[in-house]
């Protein structure tokens, strides 16, 4: 009898247990974290040499379709990344017309892009910080920043490309803010660029707390910014990433 009623208290202790750990873990307010991974980026928008560049006069039609494009696009993240894909068009529509050095036409593309920009910035403001949905989108801008990069490298005097690069890193601030995934940069050479993605994930505290904070890279470099409205006047090479006041760290340089 005695066996038999201490049987019956453990299994009504268990009980007991069981439920009150189920409601502390209903109860736990989700935290925060990182899981990051290392991704390669390189610069593969490939030139345009089509009919229906910047020189076309069906040119402006060509944008207000693409433009209507995204205007019937509901879905704001979605319609962010259209917008990246169709600026992805204007750095490929520059590059051709820069490489047949036609720098006025490869000017009008470059303005169609800080356009794009523009509307993009204002999506952005329209959409909830830590919005999933916008990794690619994202990762394509910074490609954007990198092929724009490397078009100033042989064509330093362009105020259209400047303009447009620096459009790139204002913009990039904003995408940090609302995509769930902060990007920082590793390692920057010419045509290539290795980030690092850290992506935003939900844990509770006690999973959080079993994980490996997230690294402080210090590593993680912006581009410099080029004069805002006056040409380069000078042939002068951009810093590369691994230089500390123009002296070569750690054997990186340009390739």
């Amino acid at each position: 009898m005695i066996a038999r009623t201490l049987e019956i208290g453990i299994i009504v202790l268990v009980l007991v247990w069981s439920a009150g750990a189920a409601v502390s873990a209903d109860n736990v307010t989700p935290v925060p974290t990182l899981t990051p991974s290392d991704i390669v980026i390189t610069d593969n928008i490939t030139p345009y040499f089509g009919p229906l560049g910047p020189d076309s006069p069906l040119y402006g039609l060509k944008l207000a379709w693409e433009n209507l494009d995204e205007a019937f696009t509901f879905n704001t993240s979605e319609k962010v990344t259209k917008e990246m894909q169709h600026a992805d068009l204007r750095i490929a529509e520059a590059k051709g017309l820069l490489l047949m050095n036609r720098s006025a036409d490869a000017g009008r593309a470059l303005d169609a892009y800080s356009e794009k920009m523009n509307l993009t910035a204002i999506d952005l403001s329209l959409i909830p910080n830590r919005t999933a949905g916008l990794a690619e989108a994202y990762q394509q801008h910074v490609m954007h920043e990198l092929a724009l990069r490397d078009l100033i490298q042989e064509n330093p005097n362009s105020t259209a490309l400047w303009r447009a690069y620096n459009q790139t890193l204002d913009l990039e601030g904003k995408f940090a803010e609302k995509s769930d995934q902060r990007i920082d940069k590793l390692d920057q050479r010419l045509n290539r660029m290795t980030i690092r993605v850290e992506r935003f994930t939900n844990r509770t505290p006690e999973q959080a707390g079993n994980g490996r904070p997230a690294p402080d890279h210090g590593n993680g470099r912006q581009f410099e910014r080029g004069p805002e409205t006056t040409p380069v006047t000078t042939r002068t090479p951009l810093p590369y990433p691994g230089r500390d006041n123009g002296r070569p760290m750690n054997g990186e340089g340009p390739r």
